[in-house]
């Protein structure tokens, strides 16, 4: 056992040998899925807004990570930045988070839009042990139901993908994930199922909007749909210059 601040890490796995509250983990999460999603700096209130809660909240929990060696926070800037050891937690509750959401969907069938927040109720309460049985079981996968690489199961590569919301008019791409932010929008999976916008599907993008923050995509069937900036920025993709345009 290793000593880092207030907290005693397991010197093998680097997460703290006493397991974090269900809120550090949720907290470390969020802070990592910002960092990664949203490509600027974390503070406290795109937190608070996060997670539902008011910045006073947010303040305390924020402190008390602070002391126990899980997060920083810039004196200049306030911005939020995980440790290693917090970045571990954060990568191990999504782990654990995606392997019931490929169980959900694979094995229990059920719908794409709903395991989402059917594996929010569970990941808590998993142990390593069955965690990794469940790995094993379902053939080691590399991805969630909704595109986001498996902690531990794939190779954490540079990301590829673009914000739907940054692709030009005239590009053909291929909807690749919906990002980890992205399944946390409250109803947002249910408007994407409905849309029939998922991993796979491929699109041409027809046209912006810069008055309504609008992109006009086309899909596959030849459908013409209008999608919002917000929801346009959570759906990544890449182009795939030689996709036929279902506009011709």
């Amino acid at each position: 056992m290793v000593t880092l601040n207030n907290i005693v890490l397991d010197e093998k796995t680097g997460l703290p040998a006493i397991k974090p509250s269900e809120t550090i983990e949720e907290y470390c999460e969020a802070i990592f899925n910002l960092s990664a999603d949203e490509e600027g700096p974390v503070k406290a209130v795109h937190l608070a807004a996060r997670m539902g809660v008011a910045p006073a909240t947010v303040f305390a929990t924020i402190q008390r990570m602070q002391k126990s060696g899980l997060v920083r926070v810039d004196q200049h800037n306030h911005q939020l930045k995980l440790s290693p050891a917090g970045e571990q937690i954060a990568l191990r509750l999504t782990r654990r988070h995606s392997l019931l959401e490929r169980f959900l969907f694979d094995d229990l069938g059920l719908p794409w839009d709903e395991v989402h927040e059917e594996a929010c109720e569970l990941e808590h309460v998993l142990s390593p042990a069955v965690e990794e049985a469940l790995n094993g079981y379902l053939g080691f996968p590399s991805t969630c139901p909704h595109g986001n690489l498996i902690p531990g199961n794939s190779p954490q590569e540079a990301d590829e993908t673009r914000p739907l919301d940054q692709e030009q008019p005239g590009r053909q791409v291929k909807i690749v994930r919906v990002s980890e932010e992205g399944e946390h929008e409250p109803g947002l999976l249910q408007y994407l199922y409905r849309l029939g916008l998922l991993p796979g599907t491929a699109l041409h993008i027809k046209g912006k909007s810069p008055f309504d923050e609008t992109i006009q995509v086309v899909n596959s069937l030849g459908q013409e749909l209008t999608i919002g900036r917000k929801t346009a920025h959570a759906i990544r993709v890449i182009e795939e210059p030689g996709a036929a345009d279902p506009t011709l």
